[in-house]
């Protein structure tokens, strides 16, 4: 067996839409990862069938481009309408620091980047499934639908 040297460092970072994490995915410094709507070369993170109308507007077909450098997860934004870097994964509008297209930063550990409000990548560990997200009802994702009786 030849010994190829050192294993890459690695990171895993989960997204999470809504509320709830629906990939995780490994960055590594061999590999760079491309997230967005849709997009293109092997490997790329789709968010596409998970966005609602207006997010799937929003987000670019690639959107972020994520690499680990000396360990380090450095964040690119590579959309057309930019993204934002939520520090510390504070949810405060206030302390939202816009990424703007072309910009690169690096992710601190508990920072998140949100490609479009509700939209958030992080790392797996600082996303738990449930994360403050509870919606004031069960119900308010559920489809509804009014009936009305007739009268008597």
């Amino acid at each position: 067996l030849q010994d190829v040297g050192p294993r890459p460092r690695t990171e895993v970072l989960a997204v999470r839409i809504g509320g709830l994490v629906r990939r995780r995915f490994v960055v590594s410094e061999e590999q760079p990862v491309l997230v967005g709507r849709a997009p293109e070369g092997e490997g790329g993170i789709v968010l596409g069938q998970w966005l609602n109308d207006e997010a799937r507007r929003w987000i670019s077909r690639n959107h972020l481009h994520l690499e680990l450098r000396v360990g380090e997860v450095i964040v690119t934004d590579v959309s057309t309408n930019g993204s934002g870097i939520r520090p510390g994964g504070s949810m405060t509008e206030a302390e939202r620091i816009p990424l703007a297209p072309k910009q690169s930063r690096v992710l601190a550990e508990n920072d998140m980047v949100e490609l479009y409000p509700g939209v958030q990548i992080g790392r797996a560990e600082e996303l738990p499934a449930g994360a403050s997200f509870t919606p004031t009802s069960v119900m308010a994702e559920a489809p509804t639908m009014a009936m009305r009786l007739p009268r008597p």
